[in-house]
């Protein structure tokens, strides 16, 4: 790399002759030239990488199933896209009113069954649940019928994705994952309120709905996404490990659930997301790359000239390729190593790598390992 510490300094200049000089100034030109030219080769591959990305992972408007899931949802008070979006659905007003009153309180309780332990010892009924949501569910009986029904016997809904949010930045269209989470709260209620009545068949139809309603962000590229998919999922397991004898449809999709595989869709976005980002740098806005960059680096580009934006691209394919080793060797790697280092003996070149990347990525693999380790937990405890 060509940095401002690769040019003479100014006392050796004032020391040298002037074919001495320009022999100096020619070789550090010509190793400029040749760190540009070789920086173009591999941000050519990259931008040819983010292209072919986006169009694979592109889909113009949301299915037929996402479509009657927000409409099912609106019924109930409960927004699961964003208002800006083109095809917004109205929500209904006095229903998101009620429902406002009982989001936190909802959102406690179903918390606190979620935290199960791992022991079969530690298996216990569910607390009861508050009259305020007893009440609520009871009274909106047909509304949660066909908002299960809409999730179990339709396709899984699938959401619009504008790949182009890679070059951008910007978002762009995605579902409200505030709003996803809001709606599981509610079908894993109607399931506890159903199991403290014995009624079996419509426990497993709400966990069947919740399970189809995770499924929906499995395989979206954005690393939120996965994020949330994490969280609707460790909720679901939560709720498992309380039960006794899970039917076999649900060991099978516990068993041969790849969390790594749908995952790694999300470095590989993150990756091009990243190294794009870079792109977009002006030493007046380096503050924007303070997610990605060490302190060091940050400090080291405020500076501007040329020096700083081609050090700006060498991090920039730094972090890609670092970010892409991680997603080559995920399928086999032992990730509770990566994530936890300080448990390891010797550094590996995949903690280096987990070591420089944005607190973001750290966080979701960490949640990666968490969701494996529950769901062989939850396997181990149901045998």
């Amino acid at each position: 790399m060509v940095t401002s510490r690769t040019l003479p300094s100014p006392k050796l200049l004032r020391n040298l002759s002037f074919s001495a000089l320009a022999g100096l100034l020619a070789v550090g030109a010509i190793a400029l030239v040749q760190d540009n030219l070789a920086l173009e080769r591999q941000e050519s591959a990259i931008e040819s990488e983010t292209t072919a990305f986006i169009r694979r992972s592109s889909l113009q408007s949301d299915n037929g199933s996402a479509i009657a899931l927000k409409k099912k949802a609106a019924a109930l008070g409960i927004a699961i896209e964003y208002p800006s979006s083109a095809s917004s659905v109205q929500v209904n007003a006095s229903e998101k009113r009620i429902f406002s009153q009982l989001e936190k309180p909802l959102d406690r309780y179903i918390t606190a069954q979620g935290k199960t332990g791992f022991d079969k010892t530690q298996r216990s009924r569910f607390d009861a649940l508050p009259p305020e949501l007893t009440s609520y569910l009871n009274a909106r009986e047909q509304k949660l019928t066909l908002l299960r029904n809409t999730l179990r016997f339709h396709k899984t809904p699938e959401w619009e994705r504008n790949g182009n949010w890679l070059e951008s930045g910007d978002p762009g269209t995605m579902p409200d994952f505030g709003g996803l989470l809001r709606l599981q709260n509610l079908l894993l209620a109607d399931a506890i309120a159903q199991y403290d009545r014995g009624n079996q068949a419509r426990t497993f139809e709400n966990l069947d709905a919740a399970w189809v309603l995770s499924e929906s962000l499995k395989n979206r590229p954005e690393l939120k996404a996965q994020r949330t998919y994490f969280k609707l999922i460790r909720t679901h397991l939560g709720m498992l490990r309380r039960l006794d004898n899970l039917p076999p449809q649900w060991q099978q999709r516990l068993s041969q659930r790849n969390y790594r595989s749908t995952f790694n869709r999300a470095l590989e976005s993150e990756a091009l997301l990243q190294y794009n980002a870079t792109q977009r740098f002006r030493p007046t806005k380096a503050e924007k790359l303070a997610p990605i960059l060490t302190p060091e680096e940050l400090q080291a580009l405020k500076g501007g000239g040329m020096p700083a934006r081609n050090q700006i691209r060498h991090i920039g394919i730094d972090r890609y390729q670092a970010i892409r080793r991680l997603h080559d060797s995920l399928p086999h790697a032992d990730l509770y190593a990566i994530v936890f280092p300080q448990e390891s003996e010797k550094e590996t070149l995949l903690q280096r790598d987990f070591a420089i990347m944005s607190p973001s990525i750290q966080e979701a693999l960490r949640e990666l390992t968490r969701v494996e380790l529950e769901t062989k937990s939850t396997l181990i405890m149901d045998n």
